[in-house]
């Protein structure tokens, strides 16, 4: 979450060198003709926020000044978003008897006349050159660069939902929608603004219009000398993209990076040329595939019986792109695809015959001029006592991970809660409970940290991808919850588990029966964590927040073999 301007720094940052009186945080002022003017601004040692401000124009006009400090914290939201948290927002009047005590800024909020436009603006005893930009009700509308039953549809508009609460970033769904440029024009007849999405504190809300119609101004500039340019950029700044049948955004989310664009776009010594040049070089600097792993081993080549790992591509650019993969083996066959913008394309790459360890498997990925390489777990990790881990988990896919990650090396979770699991050869009871058998299973422990378990849950699957033989939910509360997906006339696995609760975590001991491990010895597995708080994890790769079933990697019973404790 951004919770400042570039440069900002919060209450208890130390600031070097910081001029007396008043300076502005931001390189240039924008202020919108007609609209009231935020300027988030540092206070120097002598000059103290609650203390009066004198600001007049250069023709000596006093303008009102209040003083805030606009301070955002976390939304505190539970569960899986594609979206930064937007956090929750205020702006407090400045007083001695109130200090800042959370991260945010200082703002000064101004509302000029709508003829101080070429006019500087005097804050005490320091003047600031104002930018002045046309209202963007004076300008053709910014037409909406996604098409409108994506952007209207209720998933879409679901997954966009954080963009609309946070004021730095609201204009985007504005732009989506064709409302960018759609901000009447001041006077007496001008209407009430009633927008769903309209913040209720009047400084947020000035300050998400300032936003807005910054973007709507340089927008409106670009087009009245380059609209082919300018559509260019509309379409990148709301890049959607389909990903397993979802349509998602898939736009830039760098909130330095877009500043810094805005910042050409609306810099008054910049000639046409020179902007349109900043512009064409910010577009060709953006990603145009993203790769990632969206199944180590979930299913095998019906010929050779040999495991299958899949691969998607995601055409985030402008043109259509021609992707190659191939396993980084002398004998491996190359599989070369088109892939148009906003399209995924899926790759299911069989590993060639050749030993090697694990880690060597690894798919050369070329596209848009480039090179990069994805760890896959693409051969039966051989299980081998004390058995195999299965660790660690990682939390679901954000936005803003999977553009800055052209291979789709996700990180995993190092936060507090989380869950491990190890799949070997035990004893358990038998069906009848009058003896024990020896049989493959697996043991599950969550952490849930300081809290003790209430509300948590993991999810296991086992069996192939997309068909899997046995899935079964444990709660920490105890209950066990089976879905026989191919399982028919087989006593319940549920019945054979017991969830045991301690103060800050809860394990199971999950049986795997002999009809899950194929003709070979393979099992495929796969789980997912839901913690205390909402978040979810999944074991062998992340997930977007709109999946339900985890990939699946392959493991290899035949290993166990004589080191086995009980033979």
């Amino acid at each position: 979450m951004a919770l400042a301007p570039a440069g900002c720094a919060g209450s208890g940052s130390r600031i070097s060198a910081v001029p007396p009186g008043i300076s502005p945080i931001e390189r240039h002022v924008h202020a919108v003709m007609g609209q009231p003017l935020v300027i988030p601004v540092r206070f120097g040692p002598d000059t103290s926020p609650a203390q009066p401000i004198r600001a007049v124009l250069d023709d000596g006009r006093p303008l009102e000044t209040s003083v805030y400090w606009i301070a955002g914290r976390p939304s505190g939201r539970s569960g899986s978003y594609w979206l930064a948290d937007p956090g929750l927002w205020t702006a407090t009047p400045a007083s001695d008897d109130a200090p800042p005590s959370s991260a945010g800024f200082w703002a000064i909020m101004l509302d000029p006349p709508v003829d101080a436009a070429g006019q500087g603006v005097w804050l005490n005893r320091r003047r600031l050159d104002v930018n002045w930009l046309a209202h963007p009700g004076l300008s053709p509308p910014v037409p909406a660069p996604v098409a409108p039953e994506i952007a209207s549809s209720d998933r879409f508009r679901l997954l966009c939902e954080p963009e609309r609460r946070s004021p730095t970033r609201r204009w985007r769904p504005r732009m989506l929608d064709g409302r960018l440029g759609a901000i009447p024009l001041p006077g007496p007849d001008a209407p009430e603004p009633a927008a769903h999405d309209a913040f209720d504190d009047p400084v947020i809300e000035a300050w998400a219009m300032q936003e807005q119609s910054r973007w709507a101004a340089g927008l409106a500039m670009l087009r009245s000398t380059d609209a082919a340019l300018a559509d260019r950029l509309a379409s990148a700044l709301c890049r959607v993209a389909d990903i397993d049948d979802v349509h998602a955004p898939a736009w830039p989310t760098d909130a330095r990076e877009l500043n810094q664009l805005r910042s050409d776009l609306l810099n008054p010594s910049y000639s046409t040329a020179r902007r349109s040049r900043f512009v064409s070089a910010w577009l060709d600097a953006q990603p145009t595939i993203l790769t990632w792993v969206a199944d180590d081993a979930g299913t095998s080549d019906a010929v050779t019986g040999r495991t299958v790992s899949t691969l998607a591509a995601t055409n985030v650019g402008e043109r259509s792109e021609m992707v190659a993969m191939v396993f980084n083996r002398p004998s491996s066959a190359m599989e070369l695809k088109d892939v148009q913008p906003g399209e995924t394309v899926l790759f299911r790459m069989t590993r060639p015959m050749g030993k090697g360890p694990i880690d060597t498997a690894t798919i050369t990925v070329r596209a848009d001029d480039r090179q990069w390489e994805s760890l896959v777990l693409a051969e039966p990790i051989p299980v081998a006592p004390p058995g195999a881990a299965m660790s660690p988990m990682f939390i679901d896919r954000t936005l803003a991970d999977w553009r800055a990650n052209l291979a789709g090396m996700a990180q995993p979770t190092n936060e507090p809660g989380g869950a491990a699991a190890l799949l070997m050869r035990t004893r358990l009871p038998d069906p009848q409970l009058t003896s024990t058998r020896e049989s493959w299973a697996l043991y599950i422990e969550c952490i849930t940290g300081n809290a003790p378990p209430a509300h948590g849950w993991v999810r296991v699957w086992i069996g192939p991808t997309g068909a899997p033989l046995i899935v079964l939910t444990i709660h920490a509360d105890g209950r066990v919850d089976e879905e026989r997906v191919r399982r028919t006339g087989v006593r319940s696995v549920a019945d054979d588990i017991a969830v045991a609760r301690r103060d800050d975590r809860f394990s199971c001991l999950i049986p795997v029966p002999d009809e899950c491990i194929d003709s070979t010895g393979v099992v495929r597995i796969g789980f997912v964590h839901m913690d205390e708080s909402g978040r979810r994890s999944a074991w062998p790769r992340p997930m977007f927040p709109w999946h339900n079933e985890p990939a699946r990697a392959a493991f290899d019973t035949t290993h166990w073999g004589s080191l086995s404790i009980f033979r």
